[in-house]
């Protein structure tokens, strides 16, 4: 399986700077290519480990996981132990594992992707500490801001969540988003 390492894709992990964008980066390049592109070639059809070494990661909007991947920590990442922690805005969805009917309608793994591809179905996240920053004073609770919110059959092992709104890991087939 190919391995994406999120530093390698530009993430500092320092729990200032935004790495949302190099884990996007590193999601897509993970992610199973279905249509193969112009060559029809289709280089890496069983998704790949997104790596996610050592650091406090913030990520300031959403991860959207829309193909069959793998995303690890390092283990270690359970209260203040050191690892592999994703720190997000409070009141915000952590991450989402998409089927094909709940994928973002821009895909952008398909060119010019104006339809619905996504199959996170079968992806797992490992060993990673998922938390949300504390909500400002006075701030109402979003009960939809879940760390994990499942549309899809996915493994989720050895995570700590903490701080989220919403469940921890929430899962349901709504076809609404």
């Amino acid at each position: 399986m190919p391995e994406f390492d999120v530093k390698k894709f530009g993430a500092v992990g320092d729990g200032v700077a935004d790495d949302w964008a190099a884990f996007d980066a590193a999601i897509k390049a993970a992610s199973p290519n279905a249509d193969g592109g112009a060559t029809g070639v289709i280089a890496n059809p069983f998704g790949g480990k997104v790596k996610v070494p050592v650091g406090r990661y913030y990520l300031s909007k959403p991860l959207d996981i829309v193909r069959e991947i793998v995303l690890e920590g390092v283990s270690g990442a359970g209260r203040e132990a050191p690892g592999s922690v994703l720190l997000f805005d409070a009141n915000k969805v952590g991450i989402f594992v998409h089927r094909y009917n709940t994928a973002p309608l821009e895909d952008p793994l398909v060119p010019g992707g104006k339809f619905r591809q996504g199959r996170g179905d079968f992806s797992v996240i490992r060993d990673v500490s998922l938390q949300a920053k504390e909500r400002a004073a006075g701030t109402a609770r979003v009960a939809t801001a879940h760390a994990i919110h499942m549309h899809a059959r996915a493994l989720i092992e050895n995570c700590f969540i903490k701080n989220f709104a919403g469940n921890g890991i929430h899962m349901d087939t709504d076809e609404t988003v």
